[in-house]
Formats: structure tokens, C-alpha cells, sequence
């Protein structure tokens, strides 16, 4: 190896170093910027950022019953209630009367934990049904909106 070559070498491996210096750099104050919004999120809502994104079962229950879920999910003219209720709540409520009756519906009001255990026994139960009917739903929502692009587009 010649001593231009060496010299062409470690100017490479210093531009190397220094471009992935710049890179990381980047990254970590992108980064860093992420997590300070997240925190302060957290902090001023009290719910974390994925609870909005993705929330999960728990979050839908809060210590509910199925009766107080039908209550604030049924019958209601928001839309996302009521895609919750149909594809969610009575299916769960079928099954809950299917196993056990009214009367032990009701009597298990009085057990928040058995009313859990019964509910979550329900959800997964029914839970390629709640899928089926959740994708059924977006794919209704999609043909909705390309129709309405399709509308404006004129085709």
C-alpha cells in the first residue's frame, strides 16, 4: 500500500467516523425530543401515548359491567359507540346470556371480579367474532371514503 493510499484511507475512516458521529447525533436528539413529548403527554392527560394509538381491553372496561357497557355504548348516535356496541358489547352480552342467564348477570353486579372473569371469559369467547365484525367495519369505513374520492375524482 502506497502513502497516497494510506493518506485517501484515513481521511475515509475519519469522514466515516465523523459522518456516523452527525448520524447518531441526529437520532439521539430526535429521540431524546420524542421521549420529552411523550413524558410531558403522559404527564398533562394522565394516558400514555400507545393507550390512544392501540388501546387495549382493559382501557374499554374500566371496572365496568356488561349492563353499564351496554348502557354507555348502545344506543347512542356517536359512531364509534356504536360500532363498540355491535361489534363488541352484544356480542359479549349474547354469549354472558347464553352461559349464564339474566339472573345470574344480575346477580354478578355485585362481584366486580367475577363480573371480570365472566366478561373476559365472554371476550375471548367471541373474539374472531368481535375481529370479523372490527375488520368488517374498516372495510366499510375504506369503501365509504374511496367512494367519496372516487365522487370528487369523477370516475
Amino acid at each position: 500500500m502506497t502513502t497516497v493510499q494510506m493518506i485517501l484511507l484515513a481521511f475515509a475512516v475519519i469522514f466515516g467516523i465523523w459522518l456516523l458521529m452527525r448520524v447518531v447525533s441526529t437520532i439521539f436528539r430526535i429521540a431524546f425530543i420524542l421521549i420529552l413529548v411523550a413524558a410531558l403527554y403522559y404527564f398533562f392527560t394522565g394516558k400514555s401515548v400507545t393507550e390512544n394509538i392501540n388501546p387495549d381491553v382493559t382501557s374499554f372496561f374500566k371496572n365496568k359491567n356488561i349492563n353499564q357497557l351496554l348502557a354507555d355504548n348502545c344506543g347512542t348516535d356517536d359512531t364509534e359507540k356504536s360500532i363498540k356496541c355491535e361489534c363488541v358489547v352484544m356480542p359479549m352480552y349474547d354469549d354472558m346470556l347464553d352461559r349464564l342467564g339474566k339472573a345470574e348477570i344480575k346477580n354478578l353486579e355485585n362481584s366486580q371480579v367475577r363480573m371480570d372473569a365472566e366478561m373476559l371469559k365472554s371476550f375471548y369467547n367471541q373474539s374472531t367474532n368481535i375481529k370479523t365484525c372490527l375488520n368488517r367495519k374498516k372495510e366499510e369505513k375504506l369503501s365509504f371514503i374511496s367512494k367519496i374520492i372516487n365522487f370528487f375524482s369523477g370516475k
